[in-house]
């Protein structure tokens, strides 16, 4: 009499026992040294289980890729409007994409490195997705400070953009490969506060042109809010601007104030000036 058969795990969770394993060898391995054999041996199944799922190690590498950066995004998208201000919606965005992606040194490096475009690569495009959500995060609050008369109206949203991508991957870079470990809060700040003064408003702007100007968002926000359905924003280049965006009562200010000073997302005494 035959034993019973074992029974075989549902699509999902097979599916996540090869993403771990997956996780696993490329960490260790690097892309080019990680095996197919390797991967499946770790999941527990036969090589040829993987390709039920995934059509060759490059799709299985972009698939681990998406699984660390779709939670690292959403959370960027679900909590960056509860931030106030460009300057620290910015840092927080910086600062987090730094503290995830420098959890795992071994696995960055291998995202730095493989992430570059190659001809012809149709796995990239769930990433490339991701990417657009993050451009549009940094467009959003671009255009919020604009809006807030925190930034100059002028301000190049796509060189922000480009700044803070091209930054970000330089400094986890630097924090897997160089010679010193990187402070992500040291660095979230060196940086923001680099793009805020160069994109900033003056400082000893006339106080008739800062009226006028105030009158003009105002005038825009009234058309904004006239001219579209109920419960929509824009994320294209001309967005108009949201009547909400940075909007906080003394009483929210004076509760972030009390947070711990360690949380990244409490605003420093230069930001509440």
């Amino acid at each position: 009499m035959t034993g019973a058969a074992t029974p075989r795990k549902p699509h999902a969770d097979r599916v996540a026992d090869i993403l771990s394993a997956a996780r696993a060898v490329f960490s260790e391995r690097g892309y080019d040294g990680a095996s197919m054999a390797e991967i499946a041996a770790r999941a527990g199944i036969v090589e040829a289980t993987i390709y039920k799922h995934f059509t060759g190690k490059r799709a299985l590498l972009f698939e681990v890729i998406r699984a660390v950066y779709e939670p690292l995004i959403a959370r960027l998208e679900a909590e960056g409007d509860g931030i106030a201000g460009a300057r620290n919606q910015l840092r927080y965005l910086v600062w987090a994409q730094l503290v995830e992606l420098s959890r795992d040194e071994a696995l960055s490096r291998v995202v730095v490195r493989e992430l570059r475009p190659r001809d012809g690569d149709a796995h990239r495009e769930p990433l490339v997705a991701l990417q657009r959500r993050v451009a549009r995060l940094i467009a959003r609050i671009v255009d919020g400070g604009v809006c807030r008369g925190e930034l100059r109206p002028d301000v190049p949203r796509r060189m922000v953009r480009d700044v803070v991508l091209g930054a970000v991957e330089h400094l986890v870079w630097q924090a897997i490969a160089g010679p010193e470990p990187v402070d992500p809060e040291a660095a979230a700040d060196e940086l923001v506060d680099l793009l805020v003064r160069g994109a900033g408003r003056p400082a000893d702007a006339e106080p008739a042109e800062r009226i006028e100007r105030a009158v003009a968002r105002l005038e825009a926000v009234v058309a904004a809010l006239a001219n579209r359905p109920a419960g929509a924003r824009s994320d294209g280049d001309g967005a108009a601007c949201d009547a909400n965006a940075g909007a906080r009562s003394d009483g929210d200010r004076a509760a972030r104030d009390r947070r711990d000073p360690t949380d990244p997302q409490r605003p420093t005494r230069d930001d509440r000036r």
